[in-house]
């Protein structure tokens, strides 16, 4: 009777959660443990309502004595169902000083890995109630997002968890009244690990408490994931127009639009910035997301460093976050001189307008307003323009001072290359040339400047 009535249940929660079709071929972890064996079991027999292939794979961490008679449990069980199975055996304890992670995490990456590597249209895991609970917990007092709080999907692309509205105890039942046995992992009596602590101290006095407080966190989390979606949908809508750009080009975020978001999508934003230009996107934390939020919010110029090599680069209202960022001196265009000079009386006005017309790569000059050779270089201390004001008088302007109100990023204003006539800034190439030089109609010697980019 209890058999049929969880088994009724899980596959409600299947059709519910839209987890298989027919035909699929569905990869079983089967550990050996109690709710590995009950996901092997559940499947095999629902395999006809389901219309599904299964298959099973069983990995040997390398950690325990005991871990060769689990595989050979394993073994065992698929052949006597009849289901391929394959043992995969790793070092995830070396794995794990090669990776600098915990074992854990070796140890879940290696397990996927192999679940992958199998084929197969959906890879089955025995997550349950109580390892939700535990998920929860340990997001909770991590510091995790509400993403984080929402645990576990039931279905996470090809990964399934059928057994996530069932309890631990509805799992070893379930399995008592069909007689069979399951291994016991001797590690999860451990308090070594933190959700073994969890699992062994703080729900059991939850449920002591508050009798069914496993079962009422899942359905929080399943709250807190539609929540999620919810906004995650919303912030799609209200990116645009304030970032711009790809984790392969960089991101453009404008500070000012940004600012007008909510809190509730400043944050998220940043995230998903951060976490795309990540391998898996992974390892961003509340810290890294805060220190360039403030960088956004604060104003004023600067760079700031975050892991895997992403840096950002504020600069006049705009935000540049990318991986590897090349050095922006390195991104200003370098250039090569060429020029000429030609006599004023041998050029028709339209060619003398066009010579004196605004250009970007190419400016006309006054010879008799010059006086040394003009050298190409990058900017120095006294450095300056002249520029004529509204008064109609020549006016001089520091090539500082000329940067900054034009609003050239600090960190691009020492690579930028200018024609010089000693101290006298006669062109900020790309920029605007000295009104002390242009040509007048009492122009007699004319020097052409070429600006040639270098390739």
């Amino acid at each position: 009777m209890i058999a049929k009535a969880f088994e009724s249940k899980v596959i409600s929660f299947l059709k519910e959660q839209k987890m298989v079709r027919p035909g699929e071929t569905v990869t079983v972890g089967v550990s050996g443990g109690a709710d590995s064996v009950c996901l092997l079991f559940l499947l095999y027999r629902c395999r006809k309502d389901t219309g599904i292939r299964l298959q099973a794979v069983h990995l040997d961490h390398g950690i325990r004595e005991t871990a060769e008679e689990d595989g050979a449990f394993v073994k065992a069980l698929c052949d006597r169902l009849q289901v391929p199975c394959t043992i995969v055996k790793k070092d995830v304890p070396a794995l794990a000083k090669e990776w600098k992670c915990t074992v854990e995490d070796a140890g879940r990456r290696v397990r996927y890995e192999a679940f992958r590597a199998a084929g197969g249209d959906r890879i089955a895991v025995a997550h349950h109630l109580e390892d939700q609970a535990e998920t929860m917990l340990l997001h909770l007092f991590r510091g995790s997002s509400l993403r984080g709080l929402g645990g576990m999907e039931p279905v996470a692309g090809e990964i399934i968890r059928p057994l996530l509205s069932c309890s631990r105890q509805e799992i070893e039942d379930y399995l008592k009244e069909l007689g069979e046995t399951w291994r016991e992992d001797e590690t999860n009596e451990s308090d070594t690990y933190a959700r073994n602590r969890l699992r062994h101290t703080v729900l059991p006095v939850a449920e002591e408490l508050f009798p069914g407080a496993a079962e009422r966190m899942n359905r929080c989390a399943a709250e807190l994931r539609e929540t999620e979606r919810f906004l995650e949908e919303e912030l799609e809508r209200r990116m645009e127009g304030v970032v711009t750009g790809s984790p392969e080009e960089d991101y453009e975020l404008d500070a000012e639009k940004f600012t007008t978001l909510p809190s509730v999508y400043k944050g998220r934003l940043l995230r998903r910035l951060l976490e795309s230009l990540t391998p898996g996107g992974r390892d961003i934390s509340g810290t890294h997301i805060a220190l360039l939020s403030e960088q956004i919010l604060t104003g004023g110029n600067g760079r700031l460093d975050l892991p895997f090599g992403i840096r950002s680069e504020r600069s006049y209202g705009k935000v540049r976050i990318g991986r590897g960022l090349t050095d922006p001196e390195s991104q200003v265009p370098q250039y090569e001189l060429r020029f000429r000079e030609t006599d004023a009386s041998l050029l028709s006005p339209e060619e003398l307008a066009h010579l004196a017309a605004e250009n970007f790569y190419t400016k006309a000059m006054d010879c008799a307003k010059i006086s040394q050779s003009p050298l190409l270089r990058t900017r120095k201390t006294g450095d300056y323009l002249m520029i004529r004001g509204a008064d109609g008088e020549l006016h001089r302007q520091s090539v500082k001072d000329y940067m900054i109100n034009a609003k050239i990023p600090a960190s691009r204003r020492d690579g930028l290359q200018l024609v010089a006539d000693g101290d006298h800034c006669l062109w900020l190439i790309g920029f605007r040339m000295s009104d002390a030089v242009k040509l007048d109609e009492d122009t007699r010697r004319i020097l052409v400047l070429e600006a040639v980019p270098k390739e």
